[in-house]
């Protein structure tokens, strides 16, 4: 029997995060700003010398690193070599409410629904590919930024760890990312009560 969408709206709320999300998605988007402020790294051979620091310096420095015994803090990356890390995961459109204490707590709250969405359609024989919305796809990342909670919290929550593919960016009718985002949207809807899409 289906549970009334604000019980299990409720029931998703529980969900542990061992982050802090809003501090987590503010820090991500200050590192935003601070890209904006060097806009070199948006194209031409600026964004060209990063992509190659990444390969070649940074990945194998933290390979290294995470190998080494001796090592407890983490790593903190230039910042060129951050944004091309950051470039793999998210492509978001920062607006000045995102910024928002409270936009950004519903969004972690959203988030929470989302990953139970998720863990709900693995268990079914016919499997909707979910698509998330730009607020819950920042707190994703967010929770990404953050590799040890955020391997506890999933394999806690859904038993393996999720991995976001940001591939596939073709939003056309019809196209996979199209149908995935009207099949999550009619499901957020039956599931919970309230509208999936953020105005």
């Amino acid at each position: 029997m289906e549970k009334k969408p604000e019980l299990e709206w409720a029931e998703v709320q529980r969900t542990a995060i061992s982050q802090d999300l809003v501090a987590a998605a503010i820090q991500q988007l200050r590192f935003l700003a601070e890209v904006d402020c060097n806009r070199c790294l948006y194209d031409g051979p600026v964004l060209y010398r990063a992509i190659f620091r990444y390969n070649y310096c940074w990945l194998p420095l933290l390979a290294k690193h995470a190998l080494s015994p001796d090592t407890e803090d983490p790593l903190v990356g230039p910042l060129d070599c951050e944004w091309i890390w950051h470039c793999h995961r998210l492509n978001p459109v920062s607006r000045p409410y995102m910024n928002d204490k409270v936009f950004l707590e519903g969004a972690v709250a959203r988030y929470k629904g989302f990953l139970h969405l998720i863990k709900r359609n693995s268990e079914r024989p016919t499997r909707l590919f979910c698509v998330p919305t730009y607020d819950i796809d920042l707190i994703w990342h967010s929770h990404q930024r953050h590799p040890a909670s955020y391997c506890k919290d999933l394999m806690a929550l859904m038993g393996k760890v999720l991995e976001h593919d940001d591939t596939d960016s073709d939003r056309t009718k019809g196209q996979e990312l199209d149908r995935g985002f009207s099949g999550t949207t009619k499901k957020w809807e039956a599931t919970f009560g309230s509208r999936y899409q953020k105005a």
